[in-house]
């Protein structure tokens, strides 16, 4: 009832992520993040990026780490 199907299904663009973004105020701006993403290697690449920016942000503030299984 509430499925598209076909050509309706995907939408090609972010449009609606972008409006949603603007309508709370673009909060996204305000974070810095890195997302590493993909099959293999994640934990290692976390740690080891992790470390190197805790270092280099010594006195500005903490570098938190948050995985999912």
């Amino acid at each position: 009832m509430f499925q598209r199907s076909g050509p309706a299904e995907y939408k090609v663009d972010l449009s609606n992520t972008l409006a949603l973004c603007e309508a709370l105020g673009n909060p996204e701006a305000e974070l810095e993040v890195i997302h590493i993403a993909g099959t293999n290697g994640k934990g290692s690449v976390s740690h080891a990026g992790g470390g190197s920016i805790a270092s280099e942000r010594a006195s500005g503030g903490p570098v938190y780490l948050a995985t999912l299984v």
